[in-house]
């Protein structure tokens, strides 16, 4: 791994790692450094740490941050080439910022080796926000270049949330290529610590770099006029950022009378920050929403939940995107006054404190890292395998956790098993991975005792909303495309079923029986992936769409018996729907697959193309509406 962060206080680089290195993987890890000797340093799990070059906080403009991840370059690319050239790595996984850094493993790209980019800012968003004075468009379209040609250089990216999904795609990489894995908080560093201080001090705590879109300055007034109410609290930072910043939250500490009460401290290591953590009372995210911090996520906000601290955060789009109110306290960004008081509502409401408690450890449980810790090896694993065995470097579409509305959120996720052009594939191996990759779908569902009634209806609403008006659609734009004679009566016989018993009236009458007719936030939630399902199968490639329509109507043929325990916890009783379906698709299946096996004969798929190219899109959709958890009633 390359980094320009100091990798121990790093808790996204270490989770990374670490989760490599416990399984067997050897790992090297070239970042910043109290040292900067760039001399070996063994970890445990066996990582072994080059510190390569300090990291300071004193720039004084953008050419002099530039310059400082120029030199990093230089020497992380020297060191990597002679560490290369004894070991040979499978694969690089490089984190931004900046993102040029990816072009230090020139030498290992050349050798063969698998490039990951980790985006865990937005270079162009970051540097225009922290240079805003003295920003320009020619320094902007400069670093979107440089985004671009980075995106270019790897195998794959990965970016740090869905909102800078969104807008990567819009300029810079293809879908299938970026895959989202947010800050999720690692039990095995961030386990539950006791409370171990008995002081009647009230802490409030911010663990996090001193930047000016952290809106620690609007923190700093908040906790002024809360200390007027709770007289015993403190202010407790523990970070680092640039020296203006840091003298200026120095000052205002003063000039409001609080100084001895804000307590400025050193960067801590995350085991020793965890620990920190645990004997707070609050924990604040104070973030501006009209800068940088509007898309910024809060790693911290996790970490709090982890230790059992409430946390009081500033309506922002992207924390209103994952959180919703009650698993935090929400209060106006930019509005010290609103935030003084919601910093009271936990001090002072014991039920609202308990609740914040609770609901944390209900999230962190649902999206720690413990939950997506098999997507990233299975990413490593295909992409090393891609270049061990000289395939090309596009790969498999990697399933994201996709909210699709701020008001949504996903809460588990899987993976495709690795797979071949069509040309690699015989109908048994197609059938096999189709099948794997429904069973890896059918096994990550949520519990339907453990989800709410709103979520139960959620899901049945939001697979309405995809099959009625769609499926008919999708079959017939698969038999216009088919050719093959044997095949075409196989789909008619489909649809003729379809039609004369009347399906889509019989999900109406299942999803309306289950109270849970879609809502507009439902249709919402599955307009990208249905967008794209509906795209890919009108290009009419007729291999690509049987593979597909196959994948559906055996994820369908398993589901039925899920989808029924929804609705019968709902008080429904109109069962004809899933009865009908959980025994018509298991012939619909394997009727497909015959179809698709009479259709390759005749009508193979051009060189590089990926059969399995609409199980990916599908399989997104379908996770979108099953794993995509709502938030709260429309």
């Amino acid at each position: 791994m390359v980094a320009y962060t100091n990798y121990l206080q790093d808790n996204r680089v270490r989770r990374y790692a670490e989760a490599l290195a416990k399984r067997g993987d050897a790992v090297d890890v070239i970042a910043l450094g109290d040292s900067g000797a760039g001399k070996p340093t063994k970890l445990s799990h066996g990582i072994t740490l080059y510190e390569v070059q300090r990291r300071d906080f004193n720039e004084s403009g953008k050419w002099s941050y530039a310059s400082r991840h120029l030199r990093f370059l230089a020497k992380s690319s020297l060191l990597l080439t002679r560490l290369h050239s004894q070991r040979h790595y499978d694969l690089i996984h490089i984190h931004n910022m900046p993102d040029f850094l990816v072009f230090s493993a020139w030498y290992p790209k050349i050798k063969g080796s698998a490039l990951i980019l980790d985006i865990h800012d937005m270079v162009p968003e970051l540097f225009a926000d922290k240079f805003r004075s003295i920003f320009t468009s020619l320094y902007l379209r400069t670093l979107r270049a440089i985004e671009k040609l980075s995106v270019r250089f790897v195998d794959h990216v990965i970016i740090s949330n869905h909102l800078w999904q969104d807008k990567l795609v819009s300029r810079s990489v293809s879908w299938n290529k970026c895959s989202v894995f947010v800050n999720h908080v690692d039990s095995g560093i961030f386990t539950s610590h006791p409370r171990t201080r008995g002081d009647a001090r009230y802490i409030v705590i911010f663990p996090g770099s001193l930047q000016w879109h952290q809106g620690l300055d609007i923190g700093i007034e908040s906790f002024a006029k809360f200390k007027n109410h709770v007289p015993q609290a403190e202010f407790h930072l523990y970070g680092i950022g640039h020296s203006t910043v840091e003298s200026h939250l120095h000052e205002l500490a003063a000039r409001l009378h609080i100084e001895d009460s804000v307590i400025f401290h050193p960067p801590e290591p995350l085991n020793r920050i965890a620990e920190i953590i645990a004997n707070a009372d609050l924990g604040i995210v104070p973030k501006r929403a009209d800068s940088f911090g509007n898309e910024a996520y809060s790693t911290k906000i996790m970490e709090f939940m982890s230790q059992g601290v409430p946390v009081v955060a500033s309506r922002t789009k992207i924390d209103t995107f994952y959180f919703k109110e009650g698993e935090v306290h929400f209060f106006t960004s930019g509005d010290s006054t609103a935030m003084a008081a919601a910093m009271l509502d936990v001090a002072q409401n014991q039920d609202l404190r308990k609740s914040l408690i609770a609901r944390g450890y209900e999230y962190v449980q649902r999206n720690g890292w413990d939950q997506n810790r098999q997507r990233y090896l299975t990413l490593v694993d295909s992409l090393s395998s891609r270049h061990r065995h000289g395939h090309p470097a596009r790969i498999p579409r990697v399933l994201n956790n996709h909210p699709s509305t701020p008001n949504e959120r996903t809460v588990m996720s899987t993976t495709l098993p690795l797979m071949h052009t069509a040309g690699d594939e015989g109908l048994a191996s197609i059938r096999n991975k189709v099948n794997q990759a429904i069973d890896d779908l059918m096994a990550s569902l949520p519990d339907v005792n453990n989800i709410t009634s709103e979520e139960r209806r959620g899901i049945i609403a939001r697979y309405s909303a995809v099959l009625e008006g769609n499926f008919i659609y999708w079959m017939t734009a698969t038999l216009v495309a088919t050719q093959a004679d044997d095949a075409k009566p196989i789909l008619l016989d489909n649809l003729l079923e379809e039609c004369r018993d009347s399906h889509p009236h019989m999900l109406r009458k299942f999803y309306l029986a289950a109270h849970a007719c879609p809502t507009d936030r439902d249709t919402y939630a599955v307009d990208d992936g249905l967008t794209k399902v509906r795209l890919f199968l009108g290009r009419l490639s007729a291999v690509q769409s049987l593979a597909t329509m196959s994948f559906f109507e055996g994820f369908i043929q398993k589901f039925m018996p899920y989808l029924a325990k929804l609705a019968a916890l709902e008080g429904s009783r109109e069962m004809e729907y899933t009865d009908v379906h959980g025994v018509c698709d298991i012939a619909h299946t394997d009727g497909l697959f015959r179809a698709l096996d009479a259709e390759m004969e005749i009508n193979p798929l051009a060189p590089g193309q990926d059969v399995f190219e609409g199980v990916y899109l599908l399989r997104s959709l379908m996770e979108q509406v099953i794993l995509t958890l709502s938030r709260a009633a429309a």
